[in-house]
């Protein structure tokens, strides 16, 4: 069940890879919008008899970052 007190992050990456993440407070909910798998997910769903849970996948990341374009704050 999620918490919305919790913190929420979006680590954003494209190309490269993210070698982990910390945080100073139990309250931390971290996602991972890796640009690359995105688009792996968005060919993968126009042949959905291959993969199934394609289109959910896609849509999942989709949903991502429109929340990530709907935060707030740049954390570098």
């Amino acid at each position: 069940m999620e918490n919305d007190n919790r913190i929420k992050v979006i680590v954003c990456i494209q190309g490269g890879v993210v070698q982990s993440a910390k945080a100073n407070s139990p309250n931390v909910e971290i996602e991972i919008l890796d640009y690359d798998d995105l688009k792996m997910a968005e060919e993968d769903s126009r042949f959905p008899q291959d993969n199934p849970n394609a289109q959910d996948e896609y849509k999942r990341y989709l949903e991502m970052e429109k929340r990530y374009y709907s935060m707030e704050y740049l954390l570098y």
